[in-house]
């Protein structure tokens, strides 16, 4: 798809509370959609009683997960930035964004993203 020549750009914020089975973001862009899907910030704090817990995102592409990042460790009161509008990642048409943690409601996710359409 030539971006360069869309006609329409949405934007969208998704917030997520991750579980320890690595499902949807609810991110995704379904096949035949005929848009991108550009991810342009991803945030993950820390929202649990213990000491830490750890997050995994990745893409889904074909039901199987390339990792953005695996295990990361994110200490209590803290956020990690796991991506920004610098270094935006587009999914393609069948990708989803899925994401797990090492502990039920420890770890809350904010994505911001642009569904662009030709």
């Amino acid at each position: 798809m030539n971006i360069a020549a869309l006609s329409s750009l949405t934007g969208h914020t998704v917030l997520y509370s991750a579980t320890t089975v690595l499902a949807s973001t609810g991110v995704a862009n379904p096949n035949g959609s005929g848009r991108l899907v550009r991810l342009s910030c991803v945030i993950a704090a820390f929202v649990g009683s213990s000491n830490s817990a750890d997050i995994s995102l990745a893409i889904s592409r074909g039901g199987s997960p390339v990792y953005l990042g695996k295990t990361l460790s994110i200490a209590k009161q803290t956020r990690l930035v796991l991506l920004e509008r610098s270094t935006p990642l587009y999914l393609e048409e069948g990708d989803t964004l899925v994401a797990r943690a090492s502990a039920n409601s420890t770890i809350d996710l904010t994505i911001a993203y642009e569904e662009i359409s030709p």
